[in-house]
C-alpha cells in the first residue's frame, strides 16, 4: 500500500519495478470486469479499457528471467483471472500455468521461516488463491492441476484479517 501512495504522490512510476507496475495494471484490468457498463468495443468502455490494461500488463511482464518474484506470480494470476472472466480459456490456462510454476519456483507452496508475519501470510494467501483457481479450472475444463503433494507442504492462511496489528 505504501508503494501505491508513493506513486500517487509522485504521479509517476519512475523508480518502481517493472513487475510491480504489471501487477498494478493487472489489478486495473480485473477491476474493469466489475463495471456495470456492458457496452462492447466502444472507446472508453470497460471491455476496451480492460483489454488495454491487459495488454499493458502482458508487455510489462518480464518472463525471461531467472530472478522471479512474488509479483511475477501475482501478475500472471491476475492475467489468468482476466482471461477466464473474458472467456479466453486457452490464454487463461496458459497464464494460470505460469502463475502456478512461478509460485512453485519461488517457494510459495512451502512454509519458509523465519519471515515477517505479514509477508508469510501474503505468500500463503497468494499460494492458496492460485492453487484453488488451478483446481477449479481442472474440475471445469482443463487437465493437469497442481500436484496434491503441494498441499502437505503449506499451512492454510489464518482466518482473521491481515493487519499490522497481528505482528505485535
Amino acid at each position: 500500500m505504501k508503494e501505491v501512495e508513493r506513486i500517487y504522490a509522485a504521479k509517476t512510476f519512475q523508480g518502481t519495478g517493472q513487475t510491480w507496475v504489471s501487477v498494478f495494471f493487472g489489478m486495473l484490468a480485473c477491476g474493469t470486469l466489475q463495471s456495470s457498463d456492458k457496452r462492447m468495443d466502444i472507446p472508453g468502455s470497460p471491455d476496451v479499457t480492460g483489454k488495454a490494461f491487459f495488454m499493458l500488463t502482458c508487455r510489462l511482464m518480464t518472463t525471461g528471467t531467472d530472478e522471479l518474484t512474488i509479483d511475477h506470480a501475482r501478475a500472471s494470476f491476475l492475467l489468468a483471472i482476466y482471461c477466464y472472466e473474458r472467456n479466453l480459456r486457452s490464454a487463461g490456462w496458459i497464464w494460470l500455468g505460469s502463475a502456478v510454476r512461478t509460485a512453485q519456483d519461488i517457494g510459495l507452496h512451502l512454509e519458509i521461516t523465519p519471515l515477517p508475519v505479514i509477508e508469510a501470510e501474503m505468500r500463503r494467501r497468494i499460494w492458496w488463491a492460485i492453487y484453488a483457481c488451478d483446481r477449479y479450472v481442472f474440475l471445469n475444463c482443463r487437465p493437469h492441476p497442481v500436484s496434491a503433494h503441494a498441499l502437505i507442504l503449506r499451512r492454510f492462511p489464518d482466518s482473521g484479517p491481515l493487519s499490522l496489528a497481528s505482528q505485535s
